[in-house]
């Protein structure tokens, strides 16, 4: 009869102390999931990071070629500035020459357009197509410093999105690490208690 009464009794905790092991193998396969979705996020946080590294470098390059370009951008206005006011002064010196002309003899006059009038236009000329390539030069940096800014501006707009992106990674990361830590104190307080109901059950099969 007392052989009887322990062998009831050991199949009563078994059946008791069953779920409590199943639950704890539960517990402990979503932590080991929940583990690896976090190691996953952790992937894509560093994905995500290199991306905005790599895109705030392409932003300070465009940086660095804007400053270029606007210093070239000077330069050529300089420079067209400076053929400019060769061109009005030559333009004066023309004046002045076919003044000169106009004052001496027919075969003088001759000599003069032939070696300083005539020349002089081909002069103002020759200065006017510098400006005329200057100002295509001027042209064609403008066109490129507002298809570097529109490049910036998309790199600017992708670095945002990047931003909230990683933010939304990390957000999720902290829900999961956040659960993992709940899932592993309820393990620790089932482990517990199991504990406990395994030394309350010595007593009963020492009967």
């Amino acid at each position: 009869m007392k052989k009887k009464s322990i062998l009831v009794l050991a199949s009563l905790s078994l059946l008791f102390f069953l779920p409590q092991a199943a639950q704890a193998d539960e517990m402990s396969q979503k932590i080991q999931e929940q583990t690896q979705v976090v190691k996953q996020l952790e992937k894509e946080v560093a994905t995500i990071t290199d991306k905005q590294t790599a895109v705030k470098e392409e932003i300070k390059a465009f940086d660095t070629r804007a400053v270029t370009l606007e210093n070239e951008l000077t330069t050529l206005h300089n420079e067209k500035e400076a053929i400019e006011n060769e061109i009005k002064l030559q333009e004066i010196r023309l004046v002045t020459l076919e003044e000169m002309a106009s004052l001496q003899t027919i075969s003088q006059v001759t000599t003069v357009k032939n070696n300083s009038v005539e020349n002089q236009k081909e002069r103002i000329d020759a200065l006017r197509k510098e400006v005329t390539e200057v100002e295509a030069k001027i042209a064609a940096t403008n066109k490129t410093i507002a298809a570097e800014e529109t490049n910036k501006e998309q790199k600017v707009a992708e670095q945002k999105e990047l931003e909230k992106a990683a933010k939304a990674v990390q957000t999720k990361m902290a829900n999961e690490e956040a659960a993992i830590e709940r899932l592993e104190a309820e393990a620790a307080a089932a482990k517990k208690q199991q504990l406990k109901r395994k030394q309350l059950r010595k007593p009963l099969l020492n009967v």
